[in-house]
């Protein structure tokens, strides 16, 4: 037992010690073994030692990536999170515009149908109304279009810091129209703030306008692609635009009416404001003549009295005749 015991605890280092000492042969063999096992412990220690430094590194390295397993995980389930929260806010906010939008287009489409109703006449009536009946649709229409828009809030758009190239045109067009230079809003900071300032409700296209500031908003019309605003814009850029339509169509239909009442005809232009120096003049020119004498439908001519059929006496002839018979 002790021998076993022996064997197990000491054997090994001591009988590699003795063959040292057999090998080199050193002047105190005892004191070399009492060295050399002393240093065989230090070297068990150092192993030991490294194991556990390894080992415990090894502990630091597995609880470190399951850390960055941890936060990645719950990186990608906040992103997961975050992008089904944006495309419910994007869902929603497509759903508004679309309401908004459905909104717009409905009363326009009822107010359309209203329009048309109106100029349902009769033959009889159809040849005084076929002259009047465009200048009254464009006028119910941008009446209709005009008070959307003075309803909508423009906010969201007057706290952007910037704006695409096509909702600015359309702005700017806005701005032309109720009598602003181009000077005043060359940049979106500008026109921000004169937005603040105006209202298109007391706009009358018919009244005394420069032909300048529409020759500007022609130019515009034929660089801006609704269906691109109807796209990428908001509902206030689309309604804005379809004011400015309306309102050029309305002054269109009264030029037609003023040419063929004094039988000239006015030629349309159009003037990109980029390419014009300065507009500082623009009050100084030539203005078109007020038109809202043109937006008064004519009334309905009286009818005509059927001619009566041969053989037959009208009421007032035959009474005539009795008078002639007792005379």
């Amino acid at each position: 037992m002790d021998s076993e015991y022996l064997k197990l605890a000491v054997g090994d280092p001591l009988a590699k010690s003795l063959a040292a000492v057999s090998q080199l042969k050193p002047a105190d063999p005892i004191e070399f073994i009492a060295l050399w096992l002393a240093k065989h412990v230090e070297n068990q220690q150092r192993e030991q030692q490294a194991k556990d430094d390894s080992q415990r590194l090894e502990e630091q390295r597995i609880a470190h990536q399951r850390k960055l397993d941890f936060e990645r995980l719950k990186a990608e389930e906040d992103a997961r999170i975050a992008r089904e929260e944006a495309e419910r806010i994007a869902a929603e906010a497509r759903r508004k515009r679309e309401e908004e939008f459905e909104t717009y287009y409905s009363g326009r489409r009822t107010t359309e149908s209203q329009i048309l109703a109106q100029i349902e006449v009769s033959d009889q009536q159809k040849k005084n109304r076929d002259k009047v009946a465009p200048l009254h649709s464009q006028n119910t229409l941008f009446h209709y279009i005009t008070s959307f828009a003075s309803g909508l809030s423009n906010q969201h758009l007057l706290s952007s810091k910037t704006v695409s190239p096509a909702d600015f045109a359309v702005l700017r067009m806005v701005l032309y129209l109720v009598g602003r230079r181009k000077s005043e809003f060359q940049k979106w900071t500008q026109a921000k703030k004169l937005l603040k300032e105006t209202s298109i409700g007391h706009f009358n296209p018919l009244s005394k306008q420069p032909v300048k500031k529409f020759a500007y908003v022609a130019h515009y019309l034929t660089e801006i692609s609704q269906g691109e605003l109807v796209l990428s814009s908001s509902l206030y850029i689309n309604v804005l635009y379809d004011w400015v339509v309306a309102a050029v169509e309305l002054r269109k239909a009264a030029l037609a009416l003023k040419d063929q009442a004094t039988g000239t005809t006015t030629e349309e232009t159009s003037i990109n404001p980029d390419e014009v120096e300065d507009d500082e003049d623009d009050e100084q020119q030539e203005e078109q003549e007020d038109l809202e004498k043109y937006n008064v439908r004519e009334e309905d001519p009286p009818e005509e009295e059927e001619p009566a059929a041969d053989g037959e006496a009208t009421e007032e002839g035959a009474e005539e005749g009795e008078e002639e018979e007792q005379e």
